[in-house]
């Protein structure tokens, strides 16, 4: 959808999100000072064949991205920047206002320089999509098809944790609460708490969301 764009574009992020690709494909990027960014696809069972592993190798270079792939790990807003994953870091509740003057700076060029000069700038990120986004896609779903013909899918005690569950992981990993552990290097003993910490959390700040959702779960689901 960015690539479909022919003008200059500018991804603000005001704060960390599940999918922080579509910020990150954008020509210049921004982020508040606590944003963080990781990949927990395999972290809760799944192939991260989304996009999500490739654009971190193409951004934050081969070894950093399958260690935050593979561990399942989160980068700080100041290390994103370190390693070159975005254009700049602002001080929280100034995202929006940075991006404006960047887009004032961009808009002062002629029109025809501005685009050419955002198509280049598009061109190696395209390219890589282009060359390995189909594998890549089509290696979740080759993933989650074996999960479900194993039966292996769904609950917090199955290898692959269903959308349900997945929206609570990623709510707590998303929270201020996950930083401490996640930030540091990961552990073991921490991927196996990692769920069971999410239900309790999730419990606890959104009560009456969980017991609509605990309504809905039938015996193959474990959440409590």
């Amino acid at each position: 959808m960015v690539f479909d764009l022919d003008v200059p574009t500018i991804g603000a992020m005001p704060g960390p999100g599940f999918h922080w690709d579509a910020p990150c494909l954008c020509d210049i990027t921004i982020i508040s000072e606590d944003t963080y960014f990781d990949d927990p696809h395999l972290s809760s069972g799944m192939v991260s064949g989304d996009g999500m592993g490739l654009l971190l190798q193409q951004m934050i270079g081969l070894k950093h991205a399958n260690y935050l792939i593979l561990t399942g790990g989160q980068i700080d807003a100041k290390t994103a920047y370190d390693w070159g994953m975005v254009s700049e870091v602002a001080p929280k509740g100034k995202v929006l206002e940075r991006a404006w003057e960047c887009a004032r700076i961009i808009k002062s060029a002629p029109y025809h320089a501005r685009c050419v000069a955002s198509a280049l700038c598009k061109r190696p990120m395209q390219r890589a999509l282009m060359n390995d986004l189909r594998v890549n896609t089509l290696s979740e779903a080759y993933s989650t098809q074996i999960s479900l013909n194993y039966g292996n899918y769904g609950g917090t005690e199955n290898d692959q944790v269903d959308e349900r569950f997945s929206g609570i992981w990623w709510r707590w990993r998303c929270s201020k609460d996950s930083d401490e552990e996640l930030l540091n290097p990961r552990t073991y003993a921490g991927k196996i708490h990692d769920r069971v910490t999410a239900v309790e959390w999730f419990k606890e700040k959104h009560p009456e969301e969980y017991a609509e959702l605990a309504k809905d779960l039938d015996g193959d689901h474990d959440y409590k």
